[in-house]
């Protein structure tokens, strides 16, 4: 469900030039999943904790659109985290999310 729901998220947000691999193995027990994105390579792994306790009855569909965002907003943070990045590039950036968005909205 975790791939599903992540898969028909990136879909929408146009993530097909993204390479992403799965992996289900144990993460920090507070959390149900992770990503980790290389932006400039367009490379990610999205992780499912294989450990979450009892309690906790995690939406897996949810989880995974969670983590799709997660790498769709991944250039607007690269640039946010830059030391140097101009008005420009922010612009451009923005202009793309905004197209992004207008066709998934």
């Amino acid at each position: 469900m975790f791939k599903r729901g992540f898969t028909a998220a990136s879909n929408r947000l146009g993530l097909v030039d993204w390479d992403i691999t799965f992996i289900h193995k144990k993460i920090d027990e507070d959390t149900i999943a992770e990503v980790s994105r290389d932006t400039a390579g367009r490379v990610a792994s999205a992780t499912l904790n294989k450990v979450i306790e009892a309690p906790k009855k995690p939406n897996y569909t949810s989880a995974g659109r969670h983590e799709a965002i997660h790498i769709f907003l991944g250039n607007i943070v690269h640039l946010a985290k830059r030391r140097f990045i101009t008005e420009a590039d922010i612009d451009i950036e923005e202009e793309k999310l905004a197209i992004v968005l207008e066709k998934v909205l």
